[in-house]
C-alpha cells in the first residue's frame, strides 16, 4: 500500500512518477533510469531482500541512483512536516493548489514500460485525462460500488495492476494488495478470509487459484 500513497503523494506536489518492475534485467532497469531521467528510487528493502533483488539495489547505488526505502521513510519525516500535513489533509485543494500551481489535466501523470519491443523497453507516458478515461472505461463495463471489497494480485509496474488501483481508490472501494502472485495455495485463503467480490489477476494466475481453493 505504500506504493500506492507514494504515486498519489508524488502527483499532488507535481512529480512524475515512474513505475519500475524489479524483477527485469537489470541492464533494462537502468535503461528504464536514464531515458526517465530517475535519480531516485523508492522501494521496501526488505521486501526486495525477502525476493532475492539485493544485488539489483546495489548495483543502482553504484550507478549513482539514491535508494529511499519505505520502510525507514517515516523516521526521516519531522514533527514540523507532520503537523503540516495534518492541517493539509483537511483543506486538499488548498494544499494541492499551494503546490502545484499550474496544473493541467493534460501533464505528464505517469510513467509505464511496455514489454519488450526491439530488444529494449518502451516508455508510455500517461497524462492525468488519460488515467481518468481508462478508470471511466473500466467502470462503464464493470457492476461494481462501494458494498464490494476488493484483491489486487497484480504488481502497479503492469497497466491492469495500475488500472485496477485507480478504479479502486476513487471509487471508493476497500481494496487489499498483496505482492506474490504466485502463492497459490495462500491467495486463496486471503480471499476467503477477507471476504472479496473483485479480484485484479491475469487468467493463467487464475487458473492455478482455482487448482488450490477450496471447492
Amino acid at each position: 500500500m505504500s506504493s500506492a500513497i507514494c504515486i498519489f503523494a508524488l502527483q499532488a506536489i507535481g512529480r512524475i512518477p515512474v513505475m519500475i518492475n524489479y524483477s527485469d534485467e537489470i541492464d533494462d532497469i537502468l535503461f528504464a533510469c536514464r531515458i526517465s531521467g530517475i535519480k531516485k528510487i523508492y522501494a521496501s528493502i526488505k521486501f526486495i531482500d525477502r525476493i532475492g533483488f539485493s544485488e539489483t539495489i546495489n548495483v543502482l547505488k553504484n550507478e549513482g541512483i539514491k535508494i529511499i526505502d519505505f520502510d525507514n521513510y517515516d523516521k526521516q519525516i519531522s514533527i514540523i512536516h507532520r503537523i503540516f500535513s495534518f492541517f493539509a489533509s483537511y483543506f486538499p485543494t488548498n494544499f494541492y493548489n499551494l503546490a502545484y500551481g499550474n496544473h493541467n489535466s493534460e501533464d505528464p501523470a505517469l510513467i509505464l514500460f511496455s514489454q519488450r519491443d526491439s530488444n529494449k523497453k518502451k516508455a508510455v507516458v500517461l497524462s492525468h485525462s488519460n488515467i481518468l478515461a481508462n478508470r471511466c472505461q473500466i467502470m462503464a463495463r464493470l457492476d461494481f460500488g462501494a458494498y464490494d471489497h476488493a484483491i489486487n494480485i497484480l504488481p502497479l509496474y503492469y497497466g491492469f495492476g495500475f488500472a485496477s488501483l485507480i478504479v479502486m481508490s476513487l471509487g471508493g472501494i476497500r481494496s487489499f494488495f498483496y505482492s506474490f502472485p504466485n502463492h497459490y495455495k495462500i491467495v486463496p485463503e486471503i480471499i476467503y478470509d477477507i471476504n472479496a467480490t473483485i479480484m485484479f489477476t491475469t487468467n493463467n494466475f487464475l487458473v492455478n487459484y482455482a487448482k488450490t481453493a477450496h471447492p
